[in-house]
């Protein structure tokens, strides 16, 4: 299994390498889209290890997910709501002790390692609920984004089953085989990760209009 810092050195790399491919070959990426499509393949590449049985990578990703998540919900309710500036200030604080402190320690706790987070169903997940949050966007944008997110998400994948062989003493690990794989720990993780990657993309289909 590679260290959290080999993803994120791997993810940098092919960070920019996503980027300047969509930039330059297809003509429809803007700056703007370049930043994001550029953090959010690092981010993709990082998320894998939201089971991580070490405390850091968990709170770097949580960390992240509470400041960008609240930022972008409030952007979606505020017209509808025309909430008071400390009003949203309450609502950002409490949004990120949640992701920070409440939901990483969930994680933490009640998930395993190497698990339904590390599989290719679990890449797809990722790539949906990124064209899913940026609603607003220009479609073929969304789909930029949803596989910035993707093949973030599969580099972590194909890193852990690289460094899951063994070349000096030429044998594979017990690891082999558990993070490029089409099921999670059991079969009710398997069918649910399954359900919700139909389930998001039927919901991606009638959102991008196409």
């Amino acid at each position: 299994m590679a260290k959290f810092k080999t993803h994120i050195s791997f993810g940098i790399i092919e960070a920019f390498l996503v980027t300047a491919a969509f930039y330059c070959c297809t003509k429809l990426v803007h700056p703007v889209q370049a930043v994001v499509i550029f953090c959010l393949t690092l981010i993709g590449s990082a998320v894998p290890d939201v089971d991580s049985d070490t405390a850091r990578p968990t709170q770097i990703l949580f960390g992240i997910l509470g400041i960008a998540c609240p930022v972008l919900l409030l952007h979606a309710l505020q017209p509808s709501l025309m909430l008071k500036t400390e009003e949203i200030f309450c609502i950002l604080l409490a949004a990120f002790l949640f992701f920070q402190y409440l939901l990483a320690w969930f994680f933490f706790r009640f998930t395993v390692h190497r698990g339904i987070f590390h599989s290719i169903p679990a890449a797809l997940i990722a790539g949906e609920c990124a064209i899913l949050l940026f609603y607003n966007s220009i479609w073929y944008h969304r789909i930029f984004f949803g596989a910035a997110v993707f093949l973030g998400y599969m580099l972590h994948l194909v890193l852990d089953e690289i460094y899951a062989v063994d070349l000096f003493g030429m044998r594979l690990k017990k690891s082999t085989g558990s993070a490029l794989s089409f099921r999670g720990e059991s079969t009710i993780s398997t069918f649910c990760a399954w359900a919700l990657v139909v389930f998001l993309g039927i919901l991606c289909k009638f959102s991008l209009y196409i």
